[in-house]
């Protein structure tokens, strides 16, 4: 089987990308690593004095991560279209911020109920 070629600027795409699939593991993947860099950041600042100074290196990787996640995001939507489809886009939204929702163009946080992922990264902070 052929795989068709697809133009990105000045670039032929020879390769197929991810499926819809693909993106929502990988999404979950690279949200879950920012969670876990976020507790051991947490966790690291709360045992050690003088880590607070050190800590923008942790930062950047996060901000790396979430970089990453935006990037894919854009992939995701370039490839899979929803159109005018309001529910489409959300569940497309949510393979790379499975904790938020967007309306208009506003990215809108969930309510950060029992189990929320959100939850479990702020309530690690106050132990």
């Amino acid at each position: 089987m052929a795989i068709p070629k697809t133009r990105r600027g000045n670039i032929t795409m020879k390769k197929p990308g991810l499926t819809c699939e693909q993106h929502k593991r990988l999404g979950a993947e690279l949200y879950e690593m920012k969670i876990q860099l976020q507790r051991i950041s947490i966790y690291l600042g709360s045992n050690y004095p003088f880590y607070k100074l050190r800590k923008i290196k942790i930062d950047q990787v996060i901000e790396g991560i979430d970089q990453l996640r935006s990037e894919c995001e854009e992939l995701l939507f370039r490839d899979h279209s929803p159109g005018d489809n309001y529910d489409e886009a959300q569940r497309l939204f949510k393979s790379y911020y499975p904790g938020q929702t967007f309306e208009e163009g506003k990215i809108i946080p969930l309510s950060r109920g029992k189990g929320g992922p959100d939850r479990r990264a702020r309530s690690s902070r106050t132990r």
